[in-house]
């Protein structure tokens, strides 16, 4: 039995719905009815099983950066291939994932895979990052790096 951490933040993040109490994002109430409810309010998570939570396996590099992101890779409801592979390379660079846009995310080891997930959430930039166990089960190179990009968020004033 545990203390309810990953419960909590999956309520705080819109995937689990809330039982009692309210959520607030720079004082202000919100109401999240679902995943797009905090995302549009600006709250977004690392889930603590990226490979059931956070990535779809069996799509690329960037076509998992896009979901979440589709006001900029299909601003008019119509996705544009070349502005998710730039979305994604851009995302990429950002975090030195070892891969490329096109590539299968099932390839990428799971530091460069939870990479890809905070790259798709630091593009947005989100004003709540919960991060649920972000360096589980990656290696030490990943996780080194994964603690600097959360540093630097928290110096930026993102609520980490």
């Amino acid at each position: 039995i545990g203390a309810g951490r990953t419960e909590l933040v999956r309520a705080i993040a819109g995937a689990d719905p809330i039982s009692s109490g309210l959520v607030r994002v720079a004082g202000k109430p919100v109401h999240l009815t679902g995943p797009a409810a905090a995302i549009k309010a600006g709250v977004v998570l690392v889930p603590e099983d990226r490979k059931a939570q956070g990535v779809v396996l069996d799509q690329t590099i960037g076509e998992n950066l896009a979901i979440g992101n589709f006001d900029h890779v299909a601003p008019n409801g119509w996705v544009f291939p070349k502005a998710v592979q730039k979305f994604a390379e851009a995302g990429i660079s950002r975090l030195g994932v070892k891969g490329r846009p096109n590539q299968a995310i099932s390839k990428l080891s799971g530091g460069n895979q939870q990479k890809v997930i905070i790259a798709k959430w630091i593009s947005r930039p989100p004003k709540v990052f919960i991060l649920d166990e972000p360096t589980r089960g990656i290696d030490v190179g990943a996780r080194a790096a994964i603690y600097d990009v959360i540093a630097d968020l928290a110096r930026s004033g993102m609520a980490v």
